[in-house]
């Protein structure tokens, strides 16, 4: 997974980047998904980055709920 470009500064507007990229991998717009996205593409978390990355250019909703319960024990 590469994140999308979009052109802003990555501290101001991180969630035009986290939106963009599950736009670009077809990922629906859920809360859990952006949650995933967001921790991932902020580098807060590396395992989960590292989970992410690992995704096919086309995730299924599957493998991001397993991601989900991995690392968000809320979902």
């Amino acid at each position: 997974m590469q994140p999308a470009a979009v052109p802003t500064d990555r501290n101001t507007d991180i969630a035009s980047t986290v939106v963009a990229t599950m736009r670009q991998l077809g990922v629906l717009g859920m809360p859990r998904n952006y949650e995933i996205f967001y921790e991932a593409l902020s580098g807060s978390n590396h395992e989960l980055s590292l989970a992410v990355v690992s995704l096919s250019n086309r995730p299924t909703q599957e493998d991001l709920d397993g991601i989900g319960r991995t690392f968000f024990p809320q979902h």
